[in-house]
């Protein structure tokens, strides 16, 4: 069976439900919008970053090469000479104006003469041995030791030193991939001789008229310096941004907050590197407990370095806020539900209210009770109109009782089956009424009071019947056919077939007639037959109009039955399969074994006297008696059994079964029946 709910609990469940799926909807799609803005925004952050460092870069080498490819023009123009200090003077201007160079020189090819302007490291900061802030450098021959002034305002040299080791400038890697390379050259990260410092230099050659190579010019850049410069570009607190040469080493990365004891943040970056190298991807995620966001972009190619610069961010760090925000969000929705349910809650409780009501009215029309008027006013139009559609059906259906038999109808509403033809064979007990001398009584009246009196003995009857939960099948005449155990099963049908026939009879024995002396059917003397068999029950008929009876051999039988009354003078007779299912609940006594006329059927007939309970001892004196004179008859010991008959006839009179048992034993006395006898008693007339 399925589950079933109350409308305002499912009202309240179902709008609790939608509403709880719609805020985590929400919430979830402004989370994951908003996040994914995030993560896009940083990425774009990320990509911009990395473009912004990568014009920073060549912004920061652009004024560099500049005044490199300069300061070759002029030693190649030759106009100046870079080996005396006139040459000297260009330098240290161009270094002033450079402050992310260390030193810029001139080294040449013919006996490695060098000259050089450069940065004094002693004299940075808050130095107090400084002797100048620049330094004047230059070799005449190579290798040799560097000879060296410090000063700082021009002109105004320190007496000069021999300092440093043989140096050939010939011999060093700038020089080399300056020599190598048409342009600028930007050389791989070293050791500056000069000053002990792992920096970069950016280096061109100078060529003659024949194309030999006279000459490199060069400027220095510490990696300090480009480091400090990376770690102003950086994406949140935790983000990263560095360059990495063609196999991955990291030539230079920004220093962070969490520094190298970060071991997520180097497995990051070592992560993505390795992806990068894979893959090529130019932004992608990385990491395990923590993910990372990474983006990255060629070093500008015009340096002749195959370099990238790598950008990493913290994607939590950049959905924190977001983050947060949506707890609060989470939060306040929660509240706000819970408001709404409650809200919710008493609003389907006004609701449902008169729902309930027009739901208590349905189920008293579906079992056929239509007294009283059902009245209800509701401001929701939908509940309104079906309040004055169920008020509108019950009053149809009042009218529509008065020529449907109610207690079928009431039958088929409550079972809840929909009309068609066809039926099926079930067990059904049977019963057959007539009214005693119907025929006479009713012509001696007017038409008015039979129907009249009539009509209010079908109303008894079949309260009796449905009160038992039988079904009135039709109206014959005076006489009355009804069935129980269809449409609706009942494992104790034929025990509230008897019933119901004794209380008919009981509501029969009250009627005395009318009180004024007005002519009247009643009182009424009515005759039953109660048979249980196997039966076809069903609609028959056509689809426009239809007929829910009981067909089959045993109806024909327990119809015959009824008849068989007039016989015996009984009130109530039964057969014998009936009699085996309620002997425990009445009192019954053998009338005969007889074969109705019509019919080749042995039955052995009962009558049905009353109900057990508080027992007369009168009734089980008569029972007994009885039951005795039937085992005589049945034993064929008629002298015996004449003996016995005549006894209770003496005893109960007025019993019509003894008195005509009486005759029927004289006969046999006098003619015995044949040695084959059965006990049975044919009947020739209906």
């Amino acid at each position: 069976m399925r589950a079933r709910i109350r409308l305002h609990v499912g009202l309240a469940t179902a709008y609790s439900i939608a509403t709880l799926l719609l805020i985590a909807g929400i919430v979830g799609y402004l989370f994951y919008s908003a996040s994914q803005l995030a993560v896009a925004t940083a990425t774009k952050s990320m990509e911009d970053v990395a473009a912004d460092v990568e014009r920073s870069v060549t912004t920061l080498f652009a004024p560099v090469g500049r005044s490199v490819r300069t300061t070759a023009f002029l030693v190649q123009d030759g106009h100046i000479d870079f080996t005396a200090d006139e040459g000297r003077l260009h330098l240290f201007r161009l270094l002033r104006a450079m402050p992310e160079v260390t030193s810029i020189y001139v080294a040449f090819a013919h006996h490695g003469q060098f000259s050089q302007v450069a940065r004094n490291p002693l004299a940075e900061g808050d130095n107090p041995e400084r002797l100048g802030t620049y330094l004047v450098r230059k070799i005449d021959i190579a290798p040799a030791a560097f000879r060296e002034r410090q000063f700082s305002i021009w002109h105004y040299f320190s007496e000069t030193e021999i300092k440093g080791k043989p140096f050939d400038p010939r011999q060093r890697p700038w020089y080399a991939r300056a020599v190598e390379r048409t342009g600028l050259a930007l050389s791989d990260p070293y050791v500056f001789a000069s000053t002990g410092r792992t920096g970069l230099t950016v280096s061109q050659r100078v060529r003659n008229d024949n194309d030999e190579v006279i000459a490199v010019v060069g400027a220095d850049i510490t990696l300090d310096g480009l480091s400090h410069y990376l770690a102003e570009k950086t994406v949140g607190a935790n983000g990263r941004v560095f360059i990495i040469d063609h196999s991955g080493e990291v030539i230079v990365g920004a220093e962070t907050e969490a520094g190298d004891d970060d071991g997520d943040l180097a497995a990051g970056v070592d992560g993505a590197i390795r992806h990068y190298l894979e893959t090529r991807d130019e932004s992608f995620r990385v990491g395990g407990d923590r993910t990372f966001l990474a983006s990255f972009r060629p070093f500008p190619r015009e340096f002749g370095q195959a370099w990238s610069i790598g950008v990493l961010a913290d994607r939590a760090e950049l959905i924190g806020g977001i983050r947060q925000s949506t707890i609060k969000t989470v939060g306040f929705s929660l509240l706000y539900a819970l408001i709404a349910i409650a809200g919710m809650a008493v609003l389907s409780q006004r609701i449902t209210a008169p729902l309930r009501r027009v739901i208590s009215e349905t189920r008293r029309i579906r079992q056929f009770e239509l007294d009283g008027e059902f009245s209800l006013r509701s401001p929701i139009a939908e509940i309104d109109n079906l309040a004055q559609s169920v008020a509108n059906m019950k009053s149809g259906l009042r009218s529509f009782k008065a020529f449907v038999p109610v207690d079928l109808v009431q039958s088929i509403l409550s079972s809840g089956k929909s009309m068609e033809i066809g039926g099926e064979m079930r067990a059904a007990t049977l019963m057959f009424t007539d009214i005693e001398g119907f025929s006479s009584k009713s012509e001696a009246l007017p038409a008015d009071v039979v129907f009249k009196d009539l009509s209010t003995y079908f109303g008894a009857m079949s309260q009796c019947v449905t009160e038992t939960g039988g079904t009135v099948d039709k109206f014959i005449g005076d006489a009355v056919m009804a069935f129980w155990n269809a449409p609706q099963r009942d494992p104790d049908h034929t025990l509230h077939a008897c019933r119901a026939a004794l209380a008919c009879a009981t509501w029969e024995n009250g009627q005395t007639g009318d009180a004024q002396g007005n002519p009247s059917l009643f009182p009424t003397y009515t005759r039953f037959g109660i048979h249980v068999g196997q039966v076809f029950v069903g609609n028959v008929g056509s689809d426009s109009r239809m007929q829910y009876t009981a067909l089959g051999t045993d109806v024909n039988l327990a119809s015959r039955l009824e008849g068989l009354n007039k016989k015996y003078g009984t009130r109530i007779l039964v057969t014998d399969p009936v009699a085996e299912r309620v002997q425990e609940q009445f009192h019954l006594r053998l009338v005969d074994v007889t074969v109705p006329a019509g019919t080749s059927t042995q039955l052995r007939i009962h009558e049905l006297i009353a109900e057990k309970g508080s027992d007369d001892p009168a009734l089980m004196a008569r029972l007994a008696d009885w039951q005795q004179v039937m085992t005589l008859y049945l034993a064929r010991d008629w002298p015996a059994a004449r003996d016995a008959v005549t006894s209770f006839v003496a005893n109960w009179p007025d019993d019509p079964v003894a008195v005509r048992y009486q005759e029927r034993i004289e006969t046999f006395v006098a003619n015995p029946p044949p040695e084959d006898w059965d006990g049975s008693f044919v009947q020739t007339d209906k």
